[in-house]
């Protein structure tokens, strides 16, 4: 990846698929570092994490939250994992779980689910997916 993040987990169990697919949205061309444009809907982003998903998650699991400036991917992984992963791409074949995992974190896991169950295959995903946009 020449404009890329290479992903070391710091967690012991995720799937090699989770690691290519985290790997493929924090990519510094699409989600890799911090923003904070007026002009977009998800405000204040780090890691493509909203600050207002990791303030949520830091109060339910009960862990300091740290400015937004200064995530680090240990902070956002499990993040990712448990909720953007889990719900949504466990059992789903590779690389369709790629591209639900990417569309779950740019789109909402919302739209993600619902185009999965709507499309037929993985070609049929990204035609939805292109329609969105």
């Amino acid at each position: 990846m020449a404009s890329g993040l290479r992903v070391i987990s710091t967690m012991s169990s995720e799937p090699a698929e989770f690691l290519t697919a985290l790997s493929f949205v924090l990519r510094t061309d699409i989600e890799g570092g911090y923003v904070n444009n007026p002009a977009d809907p998800g405000g204040e982003t780090n890691l493509g994490m909203t600050a207002r998903k990791y303030r949520q998650y830091c109060k339910m699991h009960d862990l300091p939250v740290k400015p937004m400036r200064e995530l680090t991917f240990a902070d956002v992984e499990p993040i990712y994992y448990d909720q953007y992963w889990k719900p949504w791409c466990v059992g789903v074949e590779f690389p369709l779980c790629v591209m639900v995992f990417d569309c779950a974190v740019n789109m909402g896991p919302g739209r993600a689910k619902k185009y999965l169950a709507l499309a037929t295959g993985m070609h049929d995903y990204a035609r939805l997916r292109w329609e969105r946009y």
